[in-house]
């Protein structure tokens, strides 16, 4: 089979090959997908250039999410009950990515989608991740939160799902630009980092909306931002690192004396841990409110494994207004 490999982090752009390689083959409660869409989101770059939580042995075939027919089951319940079915996945081998014309995958954690939009639903993951965050948040007793690059894929579905639960949102954004398109689909908070009176403004919001919550995508000094100034004994789940930069926290000041929480979140991570009963319930929810808003998020352009393979390096510079796919098969 045909697959991009990464075979080093210098210069990664400029040393990515198609090769081929042996069809892997799942071991029991895995499964084997014939990958139709493959991710090229943020956290894929951030794999490519090694910042990312998972640091990945070389040489590694690319690709952290993908959609396609599972063709081959390794064994037991939660394999074989997708056998020949359409699934939502993340490789279940780091060596395993999605950039490639087949995958293996967990089968407790891979997805039945349906066969409705199949493309779209390389978006699914961030369904999921709204959903799961705002529950924990709405589980953990808060009513309002801060979400910074909030005009992002996974900010607006956190924001439509964030209304449907009654849940206050302080959004952040970089630009007028993406502040207009929060307004426009009835965000009623919305600030500009840019803003001369930015701290003072989100204190001030925090404190009247009572805001003890915050997701952070982007980290670096927009985690520490947040620390200083979210009421005290607030909870910060970080999702991302968008700035690309070291977050330098005053542990003391900003977290201890405040009684801060700060958490990572990976959305792989979190499905592994559910019991199959909550997995089934968010896969209800964010199913709901993926097919409710997924239309609304664009798709780019549509590539090959050797397109995709020589672009790689400007494929992932306009997150927000779309997102290009790799097509093994193409």
């Amino acid at each position: 089979m045909k697959a991009i490999q990464v075979n080093q982090y210098a210069n990664v752009y400029d040393n990515l090959e198609v090769v081929n390689i042996k069809r892997p083959t799942p071991s029991y409660s895995e499964v084997l997908v014939k990958v139709e869409s493959a991710s090229l989101f943020p956290s894929d770059d951030l794999i490519l250039n090694n910042n990312y939580v998972e640091k990945r042995a070389l040489p590694f075939i690319g690709g952290s999410i993908g959609v396609g027919t599972v063709v081959e089951s390794g064994g037991g319940f939660f394999a074989n009950r997708l056998l020949n079915k359409k699934v939502y996945f993340v490789p279940g081998s780091s060596r395993s990515g999605t950039w490639a014309e087949y995958a293996l995958a967990d089968g407790k954690t891979s997805l039945a989608v349906g066969k409705s939009n199949p493309e779209h639903y390389i978006n699914f993951g961030n369904s999921l991740t709204a959903v799961a965050l705002v529950n924990d948040a709405i589980k953990q007793g808060h009513k309002s939160m801060v979400v910074n690059a909030a005009a992002g894929n996974v900010g607006r579905l956190i924001n439509y799902y964030a209304k449907l639960k009654n849940i206050n949102v302080i959004n952040v954004v970089r630009t007028e630009q993406q502040q207009a398109l929060l307004k426009n689909m009835g965000a009623a908070t919305v600030i500009l980092e840019s803003d001369k009176r930015f701290d003072l403004k989100l204190i001030a919001l925090a404190k009247q909306l009572n805001a003890t919550y915050a997701i952070d995508s982007v980290s670096g000094i927009q985690l520490s931002g947040l620390l200083k100034n979210l009421p005290n004994s607030s909870d910060v789940s970080v999702i991302g690192n968008l700035s690309g930069d070291e977050a330098k926290v005053n542990v003391m000041q900003d977290v201890i004396a405040k009684g801060h929480t700060i958490q990572g979140f990976a959305i792989a991570d979190y499905l592994a841990k559910q019991s199959t009963f909550k997995l089934l319930s968010l896969l209800r929810n964010a199913k709901r409110l993926h097919n409710q808003y997924s239309e609304q998020f664009t798709l780019g352009q549509s590539l090959s494994l050797e397109q995709a393979s020589t672009n790689m390096s400007v494929l992932f510079k306009n997150s927000t207004a779309s997102l290009s796919i790799i097509k093994p098969h193409k």
